[in-house]
């Protein structure tokens, strides 16, 4: 999950030189099911 998040944001900041504010937006609208994913995984870990 964290590779997957780590690649993903890497992929979004290299590609955001082009189109900042669409980019910004983007990534503005993915925020909550991010943070909502690394609760769920953290919350799942500590579980076991």
């Amino acid at each position: 999950m964290t590779d997957l998040t780590m690649t993903t944001a890497a992929r979004s900041f290299s590609a955001q030189a082009g189109d900042t504010p669409r980019r910004l937006a983007a990534l503005v609208r993915h925020l909550p099911l991010l943070a909502v994913t690394a609760l769920l995984s953290v919350a799942i870990i500590s579980l076991f």
